[in-house]
């Protein structure tokens, strides 16, 4: 019971850093915090947004140095979104991916989860953004 509750605050606090931290910006559209052990999801918004487990396994399995699903699949998160082309990998760090028109997605790893920001435009921007929230996931422990 008592962990049950601790996972509660922690997706709350994940909910907000979401709802405050990334999405007023305007510089993404979309935003999911995802748990980096098992894949499931603690944040998104819209709060409609909801990964597919496979992307998800594929991107954490990227981040493990094992990069057949995403050069295979793409960055393939959602019926409805764009499969982004997989660019720069940081090892264990973060992946960047593109759409080809100037828009695409930036995922970094943090000490539990994994920050996912897709954007339209701007990516140097949104990429930055993206690292500042995911240093600061890591700075509280997340």
């Amino acid at each position: 019971m008592i962990i049950f509750l601790q996972e509660a605050v922690s997706y709350d606090w994940e909910q907000h850093v979401l709802d405050a931290m990334v999405m007023p910006t305007g510089k993404v559209t979309k935003s999911a915090i995802v748990s980096f052990n098992d894949g499931r999801l603690r944040a998104a918004a819209p709060v409609q947004f909801t990964p597919d487990r496979k992307g998800i396994k594929d991107i954490i399995c990227a981040l493990q140095g094992n990069t057949s699903g995403i050069a295979k699949r793409g960055i393939a998160l959602k019926s409805g979104t764009p499969v982004y082309t997989p660019g720069k990998m940081d090892a264990n760090k973060a992946i960047y991916g593109t759409d080809g028109r100037g828009g695409g997605c930036s995922i970094f790893k943090t000490n539990q989860c994994i920050l996912i920001v897709y954007y339209k435009s701007e990516p140097t921007a949104a990429t930055r953004l993206a690292c500042e929230v995911a240093e600061y996931m890591i700075d509280q422990g997340h």
